[in-house]
Parts: structure tokens; C-alpha cells; sequence
């Protein structure tokens, strides 16, 4: 289905840390808007599809990205007619990635590094990330029926199974998708001969209108294969694109995806030995909730021996409880550097059982985080604050240590739990056996920085008896 080849593009991410210069593959409407790009530093801007038509205008934001204006002519061989039957993606190949995607409508733009490793003979993809989305390293691999793997920094691997809208189990992506969009439509244009990193390739674009949720959703297809004419062989993709025009976090859709591949290699050699093996523990995710699980959720009022009359009474408690706990890491607050501690969190959100914060609703346990991208943009702001203000700096951790620990305590399942104790990695910190910091002299980012505290604190507060 065209549905499941853009699965791929809207599923790959994005990554902030890492450093993307140029303004190649960046969205534009001008050639004003590409200047940079390319070995000319020119660059120009190719759209597709032109026009003032309606379906022009819903393409434009999904297709128009900068290319590089090429210091030679083109060349005049071998012939472009029915040159996208050569745009097959190798059956098993691995190449570096750099990914450019906008996730919206907006100018926001982000950036994914890493390798990809296919064997669709046996229907898996493997992506080994240096950094995505600002977490640094992680490895996804989607295999047969839609089951998808994802071990992150700390060596946390969780597991679910990709579905489309209709439930059924997403496979991996297609390796001719451009000929299924010639195939199923007459929407197939040869935009023309252009360069990528200096290499010539042609290249062409289709879309197709699908129905969605009774909306039409257009989905845009590009690719530059290679000529031949340079070190990679013909019809070697040097760069793809996918685009949807009404894009979601979930089920995960950008707006406007690129993968631009370099050192790209096909054959059975491209594929180690061993690269698909599962890890020998992955967390189910989506795992249903026990009834105890539940139980425990719903109850608001903690229960008495977790109840204290004064803040640090109550956390000297709930420590006295973590510690009891024989097969829990854990250490002081204050022993622990902010950056492991946000790695930490990071840990326990992925592994998170998202009908805990829908129970939560209307509770100080609900956490004010609807996706990743959004703690970890918490967490740089928390960075930052704590590398400006070192007055500010034990507030900031001890916040951190008290969400961290609402966290593990209140939105994983007793299965996960255990899991993430039997990880040598894993520990966990103790609460601030102190009371609540104050409010800081007035000045705007102190005042900033205690109302996130605060907000961190409010769960731990429900353990003071009235």
C-alpha cells in the first residue's frame, strides 16, 4: 500500500543535537531561500509541482525543497524516459543517513544522524541513531508483522507492534514505492537531472490523495536516483523524500521528511551477520494493565505509613519504602548530576503505560509531557538554567529527583518496574529529605525555575497528612 512505503519517512524521526549546515532539502519557496546549498552555494529551489491550482498549493508545503545548482551541464546520457523503474530501493543495503524533517506547518525543522541497515527479503529495517531527537544513540529495528524495537542510551529496550489506522500490522516499506504511486495514479512527474553532494541523479516525484478519517490526505513521493555516472552505480538512491499534508504525532506523520544517504552499499554483504538478533530483554509496552496496577492508579489518598506531617517527613518516608525494596538502585539525590538524572527520566518515560496518564486526568500525577521532543526541551531548559544560575542549581536537581521518581512510581506497570530494577544501569534516586526550597529574591528566570520545581514537588506534597 503507498500508505505503508511513506511509513518509513514519517516514522524515522528526527534529531536536534548534531549540526545541520546547509540549507540543502530544506523547505522553501524561492531560489532566495537556498542560498548555501551545494558546492556553488547558490542553490535553487524545485518544485514539482507548480501552479495556483488547489492541489498545487496543498503540494507546495509538501514537495518544494532546495537542491543544488550544478557547476556543469547535465549530462545527456543514459536517457531520463522511464527512468524511475531504475529508482528501486536495493532489496538489502546500508548507508549513512541525514535526515531534515518538518513535523508541521511551522519553520521548525529537525535533523536525524545515523545508519540504516534493510533486509526486506526477510522484511526488517534497522535504524542505529548517533542522535535522534537530542537523546543521542538509539537503535530501532522494525521487523516482520509490524514488530517494532527500540533500545535506547541507557540499554532500555522497549517493544510494540506498529499498526495502521485500520489495526493491521505495518510492514516495512517498499522497495520500488515510486512505481506503486506511477502504478495506482497518473500523478508521476520527471522533475529533472540534478546533482546531490556533486553526484548526478534524476529526479522524479508522484503523489497520491488517499482517504483518511473521512478527510483526503495527499501523500508525496520524491526521489534522486543515481545516473551511475559518478561512485555510486545506477539507480543507487542518493535521496528520498515523503510527505503528508495533515500531519500528526500519532500515529507519527511529518509534514515534510528527507533522508539523504551517503556510503551507500547493496548486496547480501551490506547486511552483517547477526544485525536483525532481538535483545534478549524488550519491555512490551502496550502490555494491558493488571487489575492491581489499576487499582492502585485510582487511589488518590496515600496510604498512612507514606504519609508524613511535614514534607521531609513524608519523603524520609517514601525513601524507607524505595529502600526496602532489596533489587531497587538507589542513591542520595544530591550524588546524582543532573544530566543522568534527565537521562533517567527519559528511560522511564519511553517505557511509560500511557493509560496511567489518562487515569491521572485531574491529578497532580499527570505529567505536563505529551511527547518526548517536549521533556527533553524541559530538560535543556533546565540545563541551562543550572549552567547560568548556580544558586539555582540544587532546586533544579532536587525537582528533577521528585519528579523522577513519580514517575517510576506512578507510571510504569509492576512488570516494567521489575525489569528496569534487573538493569545494572538502572538506579533511581532518593527524594530531597528536606522541605520544599522557597521562592527565590524576585527575578524573572529564578521565579520561572521555581514554578517548574514546584510542579515537580505538587505529588510528593500529597504525602503530607492535613
Amino acid at each position: 500500500m503507498i500508505k505503508q512505503s511513506i511509513a518509513l519517512l514519517l516514522v524515522s524521526g528526527s534529531a536536534l543535537a548534531q549540526t545541520y549546515n546547509s540549507t540543502c532539502a530544506k523547505q522553501c519557496l524561492t531560489d532566495a531561500d537556498c542560498v548555501g546549498c551545494g558546492p556553488s552555494g547558490k542553490g535553487k529551489c524545485s518544485i514539482p509541482y507548480p501552479g495556483n491550482d488547489t492541489q498545487a498549493k496543498i503540494l507546495l508545503p509538501l514537495t518544494a525543497t532546495c537542491v543544488e545548482v550544478p557547476t556543469t551541464p547535465p549530462p545527456t546520457e543514459p536517457k531520463p524516459e522511464a527512468g524511475y523503474r531504475a529508482a528501486v530501493t536495493p532489496m538489502q543495503h546500508h548507508g549513512e543517513l541525514t535526515t531534515i524533517v518538518y513535523p508541521d506547518f511551522s519553520d521548525t525543522v529537525k535533523y536525524g544522524f545515523g545508519d540504516v541497515t534493510s533486509d526486506a527479503y526477510f522484511g526488517a529495517l534497522r535504524h542505529d541513531w548517533t542522535d535522534y531527537l537530542g537523546q543521542g544513540k538509539q537503535t530501532q529495528m522494525w521487523m516482520p508483522n509490524g514488530q517494532y524495537y527500540i533500545t535506547l542510551k541507557s540499554g532500555l529496550c522497549i517493544h510494540f507492534v506498529m499498526r495502521d489506522d485500520d489495526k493491521s500490522a505495518v510492514g516495512i516499506p517498499t522497495p520500488n514505492w515510486l512505481q506503486e504511486c506511477a502504478n495506482l495514479t497518473n500523478n508521476l512527474v520527471y522533475v529533472g537531472r540534478e546533482t546531490v553532494n556533486g553526484e548526478w541523479a534524476d529526479h522524479w516525484a508522484c503523489y497520491a490523495v488517499v482517504g483518511h478519517h473521512e478527510n483526503n490526505v495527499t501523500i508525496a513521493f520524491q526521489n534522486w536516483h543515481a545516473l551511475g555516472l559518478g561512485p555510486n552505480p545506477l539507480g543507487t538512491p542518493l535521496k528520498v523524500t515523503g510527505s503528508n499534508s495533515h500531519p500528526a504525532k500519532i500515529p507519527p506523520s511529518s509534514r515534510l521528511t528527507t533522508m539523504i544517504y551517503s556510503n551507500f552499499t547493496s548486496g547480501n554483504k551490506s547486511v552483517p551477520e547477526g544485525i536483525f538478533d532481538l535483545p534478549k530483554v524488550c519491555l512490551p509496552v502496550s502490555a494491558e494493565l493488571s487489575a492491581r496496577d489499576l487499582t492502585r492508579a485510582k487511589q488518590k489518598v496515600p496510604r498512612s505509613h507514606l504519609a508524613g506531617t511535614s514534607v521531609s517527613e513524608a519523603m524520609m518516608k517514601l525513601n524507607a519504602n524505595l529502600k526496602a525494596d532489596t533489587e531497587l538502585h538507589t542513591a542520595p539525590c544530591e550524588t546524582l548530576p543532573l544530566e543522568q538524572l534527565q537521562e533517567l527520566q527519559l528511560t522511564i518515560f519511553a517505557a511509560r503505560h500511557e493509560k496511567l496518564q489518562q487515569v491521572y486526568e485531574g491529578d497532580n500525577r499527570k505529567l505536563p509531557y505529551d511527547s518526548t521532543e517536549s521533556l527533553v526541551n524541559a530538560h535543556r531548559q533546565q540545563a541551562a538554567t543550572s549552567a547560568s544560575r548556580p544558586d539555582l542549581r540544587a532546586m533544579i536537581r532536587d525537582g528533577v529527583c521528585q519528579e523522577t521518581v513519580m514517575m517510576y512510581i506512578h507510571h510504569l506497570s509492576a512488570p516494567v518496574r521489575d525489569s528496569l530494577k534487573a538493569l545494572p544501569t538502572f538506579v533511581l534516586p532518593l527524594l530531597p529529605e528536606r522541605e520544599l526550597h522557597a521562592k527565590p529574591a524576585q527575578d524573572e528566570l529564578a521565579t520561572q525555575a521555581h514554578g517548574a520545581y514546584v510542579a515537580q514537588a505538587t505529588c510528593a506534597v500529597c504525602h503530607v497528612a492535613p
